[in-house]
């Protein structure tokens, strides 16, 4: 390699590359700054984000940090409340331990499918039911699906609820009655499960 006396400096215009390659521009000093890195903040990471190999022709910092996307959002949960408890209200009410319930939060108004399930039964069981219904976003409690325990033995039972338009955040509550307020519901191994549909 020959050098040109006198020797010709410029201010460095390098190439970061991916090989080395011959310039032809003049020689570069001890305490010359060089163009390594930029100011870019790099992408978030989103969920589904595909790989790519990039084509700047600059370098992040090495204690750059990536936007992560939020936690997953919520689209599905359940809860349970196994205590074995009772109740004589012929209006949907709460057990001693109330629930279960769940709150879902997936980001934006949803329809749900709302399961409850219980094992019941009622001491006039064959004439008078035991029902397991569900308050969906506070509202008055439902039916579910008509869902009845007509039986003086425990009887496991699962009921769908369709629940239509229902604000994110919001929560659902499992409610307890029976048919007549001479009878006395008894209920444990209690469940509610939801999904968006």
């Amino acid at each position: 390699m020959n050098i040109n006396n006198p020797t010709t400096f410029s201010a460095p215009d390098l190439t970061l590359g991916t090989s080395n390659s011959s310039g032809s521009a003049g020689a570069l000093r001890a305490d010359d700054t060089i163009l390594v890195y930029d100011t870019t903040l790099p992408d978030a990471i989103a969920y589904g984000q595909s790989g790519s190999a990039g084509d700047s022709s600059t370098a992040a910092r090495r204690n750059h940090s990536h936007a992560m996307a939020a936690s997953p959002v919520e689209t599905s949960g359940y809860a349970d409340v196994t205590t074995q408890q009772t109740t004589s209200s012929n209006s949907f009410t709460d057990l001693t331990t109330a629930g279960p319930a769940i709150t879902l939060s997936p980001g934006s108004t949803q329809n749900y499918i709302i399961w409850v399930a219980c094992s019941s039964k009622t001491d006039h069981g064959d004439q008078y039911a035991a029902f397991m219904g569900v308050s969906i976003a506070g509202a008055a409690a439902v039916n579910a699906n008509a869902g009845a325990s007509y039986t003086v033995d425990l009887e496991s039972n699962c009921w769908p609820v369709l629940a239509t338009s229902v604000a994110d955040g919001s929560t659902h509550t499992a409610k307890y009655r029976v048919e007549n307020s001479s009878a006395t519901g008894n209920y444990i191994f209690r469940r509610i499960l939801a999904t968006t549909t």
